[in-house]
């Protein structure tokens, strides 16, 4: 849907699904026993605790992660990926500049994945840097 955020979360093992249009109005959906019950709610603001966020997968938006399988699948001559995924958008090295840009556009939370192929580039070799790195962001 146009114009509509879906928010999913779990509580309790009972999986609640939230549309949220860009004027705020709710349509809560609760699953029970295969039953689903709709309930309408609009608000004027967010309450102060509603975390609205991003979240990047860090092989995609890193970029030049050598050690990485995807880095060399995507060289491969018979590969499935269209392009390597060469600089990406360069998060590794802007990250701070991107994490700027999502509070100004007023997101409060953001989800990054850890790149396992840089903590550990050898089985059972650690790199600190990277383990600082993460620690960073």
């Amino acid at each position: 849907m146009e114009g509509y955020f879906q928010i999913y979360h779990y509580p309790r093992s009972k999986c609640v699904r939230k549309e949220v249009s860009l004027e705020v109005n709710f349509q809560i959906y609760h699953y029970r026993r295969s039953k689903c019950v709709r309930k309408e709610v609009t608000m004027k603001k967010f309450q102060s605790n509603f975390l609205l966020g991003a979240a990047t997968a860090a092989h995609q938006v890193e970029g030049n992660n050598i050690h990485s399988d995807y880095w060399a699948m995507e060289h491969m001559k018979s590969t499935g990926f269209a392009e390597p995924s060469g600089d990406a958008v360069d998060h590794y090295h802007r990250y701070k500049e991107d994490i700027a840009l999502m509070a100004q556009a007023g997101l409060n939370a953001y989800r990054f994945s850890i790149e396992w192929a840089r903590i550990e580039p050898q089985e059972g070799v650690f790199d600190e840097k990277e383990m600082a790195h993460y620690t960073d962001v």
